[in-house]
């Protein structure tokens, strides 16, 4: 087994506004490709803002945050 952490910021720099800090840690086999990530969380996950109603969408905050859309809704299960 080997561990996968990725962690991640999200806020408004130097305004101090909202800031959203978070880390996730997977174990994962040992012979488990990083880039094979994706392909698994594809049913869940998109990356291309692209998104159905059973996914999100996962990109740096400044392609998925855009003021002038409306905010991403998903329906939870």
């Amino acid at each position: 087994m080997q561990t996968l952490i990725g962690i991640d910021e999200a806020g408004f720099g130097p305004n101090l506004g909202p800031l959203v800090i978070s880390a996730t840690v997977w174990e994962i086999d040992a012979d488990y490709r990083p880039d094979e990530l994706w392909n698994s969380l594809a049913p869940t996950i998109s990356q291309t803002g692209k998104i159905t109603a059973d996914q999100i969408h996962v990109a740096d905050s400044k392609q998925v945050h855009q003021s002038s859309k409306e905010s991403v809704r998903w329906n939870a299960r």
